[in-house]
Formats: structure tokens, sequence, C-alpha cells
């Protein structure tokens, strides 16, 4: 068995190795988009300069949004330009463990097990997707995450839509976001929700919105814990993008390579 193995290995490795050259030629053949933003004209931030109109333009000034951003569902609007809502609801989690043994005279033997624990999770799956579900029912995950970012932002005099950049936070060619410290005063409910005679009010614990019976250090199954990361206004960074007016749009480099991103 073991020769077996070794002979298996030798064939895997040969496949692995004429793979290479196509993954490698990818990977060389990807554009150094640092290199794209050295060619890029620096414009001033207090007035677009209709010289530079179809041109790459970098221009540095604070981040800021044309309206307020909130959760729907949670969260007042504030001065965000992008908002993640995290969600995990308290649930049974599967772990599978091998153990491989080798056998006197040659061979060897793996053994799987299985095992369960209650665990705070994103992405908590049915009872019965797992090996074994008797006694593993996790509920239905009252909440989701979900991601918002405002329509309009503007660095400078350059206005933009943070949701047609590329790369970066919540896929968005944005500077990372901070998680929020939140107050009573941020949190508020859909009205749909309070009105339902089942809703249990979300309540501010641990610096989480919690959806649930126990607390977040001390949770029962299904309970749920919310948490949000935000990219506040008021961040200074350089906008990269095609000058179109007032306003910076995608930049297609040699025609192929979208650039267009905001970064601190």
């Amino acid at each position: 068995g073991n020769l077996g193995n070794s002979i298996k290995g030798v064939f895997v490795g040969i496949l692995f190795f004429v793979g290479s050259f196509p993954l490698l030629w990818q990977v060389e053949g990807c554009v150094n988009l640092g290199e794209v933003a050295k060619t890029s004209k620096v414009a001033a931030a207090e007035r677009p300069d209709p010289a530079l109109d179809g041109q790459l333009i970098s221009v540095t000034q604070k981040l800021e949004a044309r309206e307020p951003l909130g959760d729907p569902r949670y969260l007042k609007p504030g001065p965000y330009v992008s908002l993640a809502r995290h969600a995990e609801m308290y649930a049974w989690v599967e772990e599978k463990h091998e153990r491989t043994e080798k056998q006197t005279g040659g061979g060897s033997t793996t053994t799987t097990t299985y095992t369960y624990e209650k665990k705070w999770a994103a992405h908590p799956k049915r009872g019965s997707e797992f090996k074994h579900p008797q006694g593993h029912d996790n509920p239905e995950p009252r909440e989701q995450s979900e991601s918002f970012v405002v329509r309009e932002a503007t660095v400078g005099a350059y206005a933009f839509a943070p949701a047609d950049t590329e790369g970066g936070f919540l896929g968005a060619g944005l500077p990372s976001g901070e998680r929020l410290n939140l107050t009573e005063g941020d949190l508020a409910f859909a009205a749909e929700e309070t009105a339902n005679a089942g809703f249990v009010r979300p309540r501010l614990m641990e610096n989480h919105v919690f959806l649930g019976t126990g607390t977040p250090s001390s949770p029962n199954l299904g309970d749920t814990r919310i948490w949000f990361v935000a990219l506040a206004t008021g961040r200074m960074v350089t906008l990269f993008g095609k000058q179109s007016g007032g306003r910076v749009e995608s930049w297609m480099h040699e025609g192929e390579t979208k650039f267009f991103r905001a970064v601190a």
C-alpha cells in the first residue's frame, strides 16, 4: 500500500510540475497596478483641470459621503462611506479529525472521527449536513451578514461612486474600515420587526447587537450577535481613476485592466 502511494505521488508531482507553467505565466503576466499608479497625473483637489479630462489622475484629500449611511435593520445613518454588518449565531460546529497508523508488515489505516461543539459561527450548517446529525440540530439563522456603501462620495472637488471601484474593503476599492463602538443612541430597529408579536427586541450587550435569550459571553443555542465595521468619513485618501469633468471614473489600463480605487 505504501509503495502504491509513493507511485501515485510521483505522478501527482509530475502533474503539478507541468501545471505550474501556465500558472506562472498567468501570475507574471498580471499588471502591476503600483506601476500603473505611478503614471497618473497628480490633480489639484480644489478644482478639476479640464486639460486632464480622459486621463488617469490621482487626487489626495479627505474622503466624504454625500449622504449618511446606516443599516436599515439595526443602525441609524451616520457619517460612513462603507458599512459591514457581521452576524454570528451560537451553533453546533462539526470538526473532522483523521489519524493514520502504520500497520505491521506495511500499509496503514486511517481512522476518522467527528466532534461537535457549540461555537459562534458566521455560516452555521444545518444539522442534516453533519456526519452525525442526531442531537446537533441548528435553528435557522435569524440574521445574515451584509454590506452597505453610499451611492456617492467625494475626494476634494471630485465625486465618484464607491460601489464602482474594485479591490479592497467590502469588495470595493476603499481603505479598510474599523470596528464601531456602539451606543444605545446608534441603534434603530425595523418597524415591521418591532410590530411582530414574536419579535425579541435586540439589546446592546458587550458592544454587540444581541438577539437571543442569553448573553454574548453566556449564549444559548440559536442566539445571534451582530457587530459592525465601518469606513468613516474624514479619512485622508488618494483616489485613482479617469477624470471625467468633476468626476472620477474607472480607468482601463491598455483597454484590459480596470484601475479605480481609493487608498489611504
